[in-house]
């Protein structure tokens, strides 16, 4: 723990190299082989590091933190943390431009929030299908994602105005504006 909470003093005063290694030391000091392991406190560290390696544009590595820090959260929290979870890694495929990966990953943890009943969370993690979806020429694709997004994500008041903070989507949805009109011409 003490590894831990200086690796992120290190971080906040700007030195993530230190930061990491404090990170790397206190996964050497955790041992996964014991019944009363801090499974918590791995993924307290392994989400820290993924914060580090997105922030310092270093996709795999954020990719082989993640994958252990969606490992942990399986172990310590509900389903729905666990998918949301595993919904983080749409953000380092998309840097690498592995948009399979990021089919994969958003389609199936939203196929995992319906299951659960949690239609709000699935609608949002369809956001960046609806862009892959009309660069693929898939309209039809992109619209159904769209509709959901727009209808269901609870993201939107009366006036159809995106809540403040989401206003990047307004470049998804003007370019699915400019897509459809182009299909037409």
């Amino acid at each position: 723990m003490a590894y831990y909470m200086y690796g992120c003093s290190l971080i906040d005063l700007g030195q993530s190299p230190e930061g990491l290694q404090a990170y790397y030391t206190a996964l050497s000091k955790v041992d996964t082989t014991k019944a009363d392991c801090n499974y918590e406190l791995l993924k307290n560290i392994y989400g820290q590091m993924s914060l580090v390696f997105h922030n310092q544009n270093l996709p795999q590595d954020e990719i082989w933190s993640l994958n252990h820090y969606v490992e942990n959260v399986k172990k310590t929290s509900s389903e729905k943390d666990y998918l949301l979870a595993k919904y983080e890694l749409v953000a380092p495929y998309i840097l690498l431009n592995e948009i399979d990966s990021v089919f994969y990953v958003a389609l199936g943890v939203y196929e995992d929030l319906i299951r659960i009943g949690d239609n709000q969370g699935a609608a949002r993690v369809l956001c960046p299908t609806i862009y892959y979806y009309m660069e693929r020429g898939e309209m039809d694709k992109a619209t159904w994602a769209k509709e959901i997004f727009e209808k269901e994500s609870g993201w939107y008041d009366q006036n159809g105005n995106i809540a403040s903070g989401r206003e990047s989507y307004y470049y998804v949805k003007g370019f699915y504006e400019l897509s459809a009109i182009l299909t037409i011409i």
